[in-house]
C-alpha cells in the first residue's frame, strides 16, 4: 500500500509538467513575427537550456554509470542532486555569458506584478489541483499507514540504521 501515495504525487506531477508545456506552447509566438534581437534571443536561450538539460543529464548517466561499477548505493543518491547542480551552473553560465546591449537602453518604471496577474487561470488552476491532491496523498497516506509506518530500517553491507516511534506516537 505504500506504493500507490508515492504513485499517486507521480501522476500529479506529470500531468502538472503536461499542463504547464501545453500551456508554454499554446501561449508561444512563432519566431517570424517576432523583431530580429528578440528571435536571436529566443534561438540563444533555447540553446543554452538544452545545453543544460544535456549536461544535467549526462551528469546523472555518468554517476549513474560509476555507481553501478562501484556498486555504491551513495553515488546513487547523488545522482539527482548532482544532475540539478550541473543544470544549474551551465543555465547560470549560459545567464553570465548574455550579450550586453551595444546602443542606448531604454528604462521604464517597473509595476508590481503577481503570478495571479500574469500567469494564465488555467495554469494557476491546475497548480492549485496539483497541490490540493499532493496534499491529500500525504493525508491518506499517514491515515492510512499501519503499525508497519511505526519503524523503518536500512541496510547495507556496511550500514544500518533505524528508528522506532515509542508507544506508538507519532515524532515529528
Amino acid at each position: 500500500m505504500a506504493g500507490f501515495p508515492l504513485l499517486v504525487v507521480l501522476v500529479v506531477l506529470a500531468a502538472a509538467g503536461a499542463a504547464v508545456a501545453v500551456q508554454v506552447v499554446r501561449g508561444r509566438v512563432r519566431s517570424g513575427d517576432l523583431p530580429l534581437p528578440v528571435a536571436a534571443a529566443r534561438a540563444r536561450g533555447t540553446r543554452w537550456s538544452a545545453a543544460a538539460l544535456l549536461t544535467g543529464l549526462g551528469a546523472v548517466g555518468a554517476l549513474g554509470a560509476l555507481a553501478v561499477a562501484r556498486r555504491s548505493e551513495a553515488l546513487v543518491l547523488l545522482a539527482p542532486l548532482t544532475g540539478a547542480g550541473v543544470h544549474a551552473v551551465t543555465a547560470l553560465l549560459g545567464e553570465l555569458t548574455w550579450p550586453r546591449p551595444g546602443g542606448r537602453v531604454r528604462s521604464a518604471r517597473l509595476v508590481a506584478r503577481s503570478i495571479r496577474a500574469s500567469a494564465p487561470a488555467a495554469l494557476l488552476g491546475t497548480a492549485v489541483a496539483a497541490a490540493l491532491l499532493v496534499l491529500a496523498a500525504c493525508v491518506a497516506g499517514t491515515l492510512l499507514a499501519g503499525a508497519g509506518a511505526q519503524t523503518w530500517t536500512w541496510r547495507t553491507e556496511d550500514h544500518a540504521a533505524g528508528s522506532q516511534v515509542p508507544g506508538g506516537a507519532v515524532a515529528l
